[in-house]
């Protein structure tokens, strides 16, 4: 019992001295302090209890107990200062003396981890050691430290450490900048606007060689030809949405971006006129590459300069292999000829500056553009006016689209719509009239060497010349403006419904304006009034339906009217609500009392179709006349004119010579609605070209 109290008591004021004056632990720890405080109690009572039995006389052996006794007091003692644990401090901060909350790891020599948090402050009880510690924040430097608080008879330390973390630096040069190709790194300006890690406010301009502390930023980079904006969060640059090193920058306000339809547009119009060139279609004194180019979509005349320039970007573009492309050219450029390039990338480079090559490797630049453009051969043509923009008359193509030559009159050689289905192919049962040529018309019958079998005549004229039409809006991106004969797109539709497609296609794209051509090709003058009258109003109906546009514009075959009257025939054209008509007679422009406008064909020379017609008579008629609007058919495409039609392949180089003769004279490509005619309305006799 004695032994009992010794221990309690021993155990009680051993509690109170920890407590009252520390030994630098922790309240955790109190329960061992106290266990070994009271296994002292227990060893001292038992001391005390010998000694009371044994009295003052003590033998050897009671006095070697004791001694065993005192020691193992002495190592209790020692073991108890030796590992109690010590109090740990650590404050986290950045160079203000801001509290920065961080990932702290503490770890022990033996690889436990005594503490693991996210915080700013750090304040623990740890065991006498080694430790490691492990603190990572977010736009600072990681840092790693030692604690060290080995065991020895020292006295018991606590450790309180401050540590002020570095801030993370963003290297500008650890970023890349390139022009839309990729093929030039460059060298830009950089404003940066926002606020660092530290809460300060930034806006300075840079270089890539500068440094900027860890924050979030909005960038604008910019040099003479290009720009772009970014956003920097952290570390990492965010441009267009995506996490990115490399930057390609997008053309400044210099430059025009064009789409890669508008570049194929271009590319397609230079193979062409260097191909024609070639082929000897193309005027003498205009052979080689083109002065210059109309885009339609953008009503811009584009010199020789742009195009090359053009060329040589769409080249590096190709090299690079890039997918993803921005095409540009400037607003306004005055382009000259400099000493050859290696290849089209450093074309490219030189024409951001206006300098367009003589030459690309070992070849002169215009013979690199028809190798690559055309095929292999020489072409000898040097550039010429490298910044022509030159700007004339309105033109406008027109096509009356019909399957073959049609004739209104009985003849022996005529051929009915009853011959053979071919010849009714497009007409409903009940439309099928086989002894009226001027309501239902003939065909011209075809003579000599056939080889257009593809499909039977007449539908064959028809569709090849048809291809040929769609084509010049499809590679060039010109207007056109096409009369069609109801019979004749419904037989199209029959034989290569492609071609509807293809129509419906150049519609939506703005560059293939409808217009009517009667029902059954109807000479409306020798038909009844009312039946003529019919036939305008429904044709219009017709293709509205069909194509889903509006069909603004009529054409009567033959230059026909209503009831020969031309009072008569704008009273139709009113009824089947059209804006206007094209055709040969006397009046011109806005007719009295009538929003109608005759928009008079004018293009009549040597021949009254432009594909027969050489492209420097075209040319003179350009140079007099206030406006152009043409006239063809798919059928005079494919063969020549006459009683009989006879085939001959070299019409349709012949028309598109003219097309590009017009385009490269600065021929404002036009619909025929929109032909700025630049004449006094009334009755006329004025005919250009005759």
């Amino acid at each position: 019992m004695k032994v009992l109290i010794s221990a309690i008591l021993i155990w009680l004021i051993g509690s109170y001295v920890a407590v009252r004056y520390g030994l630098g632990i922790g309240d955790e720890y109190l329960p061992v302090l106290t266990s070994i405080m009271f296994l002292y109690g227990v060893i001292l009572g038992l001391i005390h209890q010998s000694i009371r039995k044994k009295g003052i006389y003590w033998t050897r052996r009671s006095i070697s107990q004791v001694a065993a006794l005192v020691a193992c007091l002495f190592i209790l003692s020692a073991a108890t200062y030796l590992i109690l644990p010590f109090r740990y401090t650590l404050s986290i901060k950045n160079e203000k003396g801001d509290g920065v909350a961080s990932k702290i790891r503490i770890i022990g020599s033996d690889g436990e981890i005594a503490f693991a948090g996210y915080t700013n402050l750090v304040n623990i009880s740890l065991w006498k050691g080694t430790y490691s510690v492990e603190i990572e924040s977010q736009g600072y430097v990681r840092q790693s430290l030692l604690v060290n608080n080995p065991l020895s008879l020292s006295r018991n330390q606590d450790i309180t450490r401050t540590v002020i973390l570095e801030t993370k630096l963003i290297l500008l040069s650890e970023f890349s900048f390139f022009d839309p190709t990729q093929t030039i790194q460059i060298e830009p300006r950089i404003s940066v606007i926002g606020r660092n890690i530290l809460g300060d406010y930034v806006s300075e301009v840079l270089s890539k060689d500068d440094k900027l502390l860890y924050g979030v930023y909005d960038i604008s980079i910019a040099d003479e030809h290009f720009a772009g904006d970014a956003t920097i969060i952290g570390d990492a640059a965010f441009f267009e949405g995506k996490n990115v090193t490399e930057l390609a920058l997008k053309p400044n306000e210099r430059y025009q971006r064009i789409s890669r339809y508008e570049v194929g547009l271009m590319l397609n119009y230079l193979a062409d006129f260097m191909d024609l060139s070639v082929l000897g279609f193309i005027n003498e004194t205009e052979k080689g590459l083109p002065r210059q180019f109309y885009l339609y979509k953008k009503d811009e005349m584009v010199s020789l300069g742009k195009l090359l320039f053009i060329y040589c970007q769409h080249m590096a573009y190709e090299e690079e292999g890039t997918e993803n492309r921005t095409y540009f050219m400037p607003h306004s450029e005055r382009y000259f000829l400099e000493q050859g390039v290696r290849d089209p990338t450093e074309c490219y480079r030189i024409g951001l500056d206006g300098g367009i090559p003589e030459s690309i490797g070992n070849k002169k630049i215009s013979e690199h553009i028809y190798n690559e453009l055309v095929g292999p051969g020489r072409f000898d043509h040097e550039p010429r006016e490298l910044n022509q923009v030159f700007r004339g008359v309105d033109v406008a193509f027109t096509f009356d689209i019909e399957s073959g030559r049609y004739v209104f009159a009985r003849s022996d050689i005529a051929i009915s719509p009853c011959e053979n289905e071919n010849y009714s192919s497009g007409l409903a049962n009940d439309e099928i009239v086989c002894d009226d040529p001027a309501y239902v018309a003939w065909m011209s019958p075809i003579g000599g060497n056939v080889t257009y079998t593809q499909y039977s005549y007449p539908q064959v004229s028809g569709i090849l010349g048809y291809r040929e039409i769609l084509s010049f809006m499809e590679r060039y991106g010109i207007p056109t403006t096409n009369y069609i004969v109801k019979k004749d797109i419904l037989a199209f539709e029959k034989l290569e419904p492609d071609l509807i497609e293809r129509t419906r296609m150049l519609i939506d794209k703005g560059v293939y304006e409808v217009g009517a051509h009667s029902r059954y090709h109807t000479n409306l003058g020798l038909v009844t009034e009312e039946i003529a009258r019919r036939d305008v109003i429904e044709s219009r109906k017709f293709l509205t339906d069909y194509f889903d546009t509006d069909v603004p514009g009529f054409r009567a075959p033959y230059q026909s009217l209503v009831g020969n009257d031309n009072d008569k025939h704008i009273k139709a054209l009113e009824d089947g609500r059209y804006e206007y008509y094209s055709q040969v007679v006397q009046y011109f422009g806005k007719h009295e009392d009538s929003d109608i406008v005759h928009r008079k064909y004018n293009a009549q020379l040597s021949n009254p179709y432009s594909s027969f017609q050489a492209p420097h008579e075209f040319l003179a008629l350009m140079h007099r006349a206030p406006y152009v609007i043409t006239l063809d058919h798919p059928w005079n495409i494919p063969y020549q004119e006459g009683l009989m039609l006879y085939e001959d392949p070299n019409i349709k180089y012949n028309l598109r010579a003219v097309v590009l003769t017009a385009i490269n004279n600065g021929g404002v490509m036009s619909k025929v609605k929109d032909v700025r005619m630049n004449m006094p309305d009334g009755p006329s006799d004025a005919w250009w070209g005759k």
